[in-house]
């Protein structure tokens, strides 16, 4: 079982100093990677507590009186990246069709080879109808540009550099991409049989949140195999996780005391079974009931009342409950 991190890239606790401390006590304590999602993605007012608040909670983002701040996913990854020195940097997740493909292969490339290969490409269809509109992409084409964005990617992210490509949205021939990089993993960010489809047949990893609990996981994982097995894809070393919330506290009450405003916000009930708000014992059962049925990553967003609490999860979680699960 591996474990990463969710920076405090937007709301109450972005900053420098607090980002650079993330990255280092994470890198110290083992974790797996530390992740991001699209930065690209313009905040909408009336979404601030869904879309600007992904670390903290409700109260201090509301007490601090700053705008949503939030760093773009990849210039941050390529700043953390130069930081640190071993510690997996992800994207969860980022929105494919907003983006020019060719333009994201190149800084995805340049950034994963220039970290020592620590990359992990995220990607997603995105779900927001507005944000399609502010960047003029056609939100009913999404899924078809999502297609042809993923095949692009996996042909010109590869070692061999020499690329020809012919869809309905991007075409050219005989390019060459340097650096041509190695080992660079897609991972698909998605909750509906066609998002399972799009990770079995392209990708390395599948990264569902909101809404996935143990038994639909179950589900999901044989849908996985059985679209993997139509594509005649071999899922040894594919990593199957969970993006979900984390709020850890002496007992299960004073997590949820913490956590429940900033759900309530959010529209995610506080005993839904897929995030993690209880005491030790109860977050230890929960990741057992998930790695019965498969789960081998989770991606934790941390729910805290102030930035040295958000830090302090991430001491307790590493110390008292990851070696349990190595």
């Amino acid at each position: 079982m591996k474990f990463g991190i969710r920076l405090p890239q937007n709301g109450p606790f972005a900053s420098k100093p607090n980002l650079l401390r993330t990255s280092e006590l994470c890198e110290s304590l083992g974790y797996h990677s530390l992740w991001v999602h699209d930065g690209s993605v313009v905040t909408l007012a009336e979404e601030k507590y869904k879309s600007a608040l992904s670390t903290g909670s409700k109260e201090t983002y509301d007490q601090s009186g700053l705008p949503p701040q939030q760093y773009e996913a990849l210039s941050l990854l390529s700043f953390i990246g130069a930081k640190t020195k071993s510690i997996r940097l992800g994207t969860a997740a980022t929105i494919l069709p907003l983006w020019n493909p060719l333009t994201l292969a190149r800084q995805c490339a340049t950034i994963h080879e220039l970290t020592d290969r620590r990359l992990i490409l995220g990607v997603a269809i995105g779900a927001e109808k507005r944000v399609f509109e502010v960047y003029q992409i056609p939100f009913t084409e999404r899924g078809r540009i999502t297609e042809e964005y993923l095949t692009l990617l996996k042909q010109v992210l590869r070692p061999h550099p020499i690329s020809s490509f012919e869809g309905r949205y991007v075409r050219f021939t005989d390019i060459e991409f340097h650096p041509a990089p190695t080992n660079l993993p897609l991972w698909y960010c998605g909750r509906a049989p066609p998002a399972i489809q799009r990770a079995a047949q392209h990708c390395e990893g599948w990264l569902p949140g909101s809404g996935y609990t143990p038994s639909r996981f179950k589900d999901g994982i044989k849908m996985l195999r059985g679209y993997a097995e139509e594509s005649h894809r071999d899922l040894r070393g594919f990593t199957t996780g969970l993006e979900t919330y984390l709020c850890l506290a002496e007992s299960g009450a004073a997590a949820r005391g913490i956590a429940g405003a900033t759900l309530e916000a959010k529209r995610i009930r506080l005993d839904d079974r897929w995030i993690f708000v209880g005491s030790r014992s109860e977050v230890f059962k929960r990741l057992e009931a998930y790695q019965s049925v498969g789960v081998n990553f989770f991606e934790f967003k941390i729910l805290a009342s102030s930035f040295d609490q958000y830090l302090r999860t991430i001491g307790t979680f590493a110390k008292e409950i990851i070696p349990s699960f190595s």
